[in-house]
């Protein structure tokens, strides 16, 4: 993945309003890799897994998993905070 230097500061930077963050698709190709990026930047992941499969692939990313899909109606409950 090419570094970019916005978002390397964007997620070191203390006076921004996230520490921790919730992706959908957190397996697929530019989830996985936006998973990378943040977890090795101290960014809290939480990223939605639909398979079993996509289940370990996220959580061995460093990424905390919620097991669902984007039409669940508890699916907001995840994604707080």
């Amino acid at each position: 993945m090419i570094e970019s230097n916005a978002a390397q500061a964007a997620a070191t930077d203390k006076l921004v309003p996230f520490q921790r963050i919730f992706l959908t698709g957190g397996s697929g190709y530019v989830g996985r890799n936006l998973v990378r990026h943040f977890v090795a930047r101290g960014i809290n992941v939480t990223a939605l897994a639909r398979s079993d499969e996509s289940v370990e692939l996220v959580r061995s990313l460093g990424a905390t998993v919620v097991r669902g899909d984007l039409l669940d109606a508890s699916l907001s409950a995840a994604m707080a905070g």
